[in-house]
Order: C-alpha cells, then sequence, then structure tokens
C-alpha cells in the first residue's frame, strides 16, 4: 500500500511538473531577485499566448505614477496588485482603465509613503484578473520618486 501511494504521489508530481513547464511561465513569487524588471526605467517586454505584452510607468507631478500595460487578450477584470517587495506594507489593488487601443491599459497612482524607509522602499506590481495573479516571467518592481 505504501509503494502504491508513493507511486501515486511520483506520478501526480511529473503531471504537474509537465503542466506547469507548459505553460512557459513562472509564478513571480519562484523568480530569483536577478529576474527582474523595472519599468520606471525601462519598457519590460514578454511574450503571451495572444503576442507581445509589456509593461511601462512615467513619473508624474506630486508623486504620482503612470502604468501603461500592453496585454492581448487581457482578462476583462484585470487589476494591479502593488505590495512592498523590500518590506511587506498590504495590498493595494488598483483598477485599470482600459484605453481606446485594443489590449492597453493605464492605471495613475501615488506609491504610500514608507516612513521606515522613505523614498527606498521598493514597490512591486504583480498584474491580475481580479485577485489572482497573471504568470510573469520576470517581477516588476519599482522605487518610489517622490
Amino acid at each position: 500500500m505504501v509503494v502504491g501511494l508513493v507511486l501515486v504521489a511520483l506520478m501526480a508530481t511529473a503531471f504537474m511538473s509537465t503542466q506547469w513547464q507548459g505553460s512557459g511561465v513562472q509564478a513571480s513569487e519562484d523568480l530569483e531577485p536577478a529576474d527582474t524588471c523595472r519599468p520606471l526605467q525601462e519598457t519590460c517586454r514578454w511574450q503571451t499566448r495572444g503576442g507581445e505584452a509589456a509593461a511601462e510607468m512615467t513619473a508624474l507631478d506630486g508623486g504620482e505614477l503612470s502604468l501603461r500595460v500592453t496585454l492581448p487578450d487581457a482578462p476583462d477584470n484585470l487589476m494591479v496588485l502593488l505590495t512592498g517587495d523590500s518590506m511587506y506594507m498590504g495590498e493595494y489593488p488598483l483598477k485599470f482603465e482600459k484605453t481606446d487601443d485594443a489590449g492597453r491599459y493605464r492605471v495613475s497612482f501615488a506609491p504610500p509613503y514608507c516612513s521606515a524607509s522613505g523614498d527606498d522602499m521598493v514597490w512591486r506590481v504583480t498584474l491580475s484578473a481580479g485577485r489572482e495573479p497573471l504568470g510573469m516571467p520576470f517581477r516588476l518592481i519599482f522605487e518610489s520618486t517622490k
């Protein structure tokens, strides 16, 4: 019986491994720190089943930021989840505004101020369908620019 359970566990692990590898996308929590892109400094690009996706940020007046995303075949409930990367400060969901261009979205926001780290706070941007994170090949991070 123990041998049978071990075989079932091994088969389930192999199946899950092939399913995960077949998606071609890694969960951002499993990535190494080197697997990052900084949309405030560069345009982050990756491939999806629907085509090329991109994310970029620009600084606006008053410490606000604008995040623009191109995501072919995006879910209707596309959102951003803003979390601290260098320190946990809660989760801040932001709803994208759809632009007139197909597959293009934007959101403007002011990242919360961290009294412990100030402008050195590193934030992570996670794209999600509602509360379910979308798979990304890298972490999207930025530092506050106040």
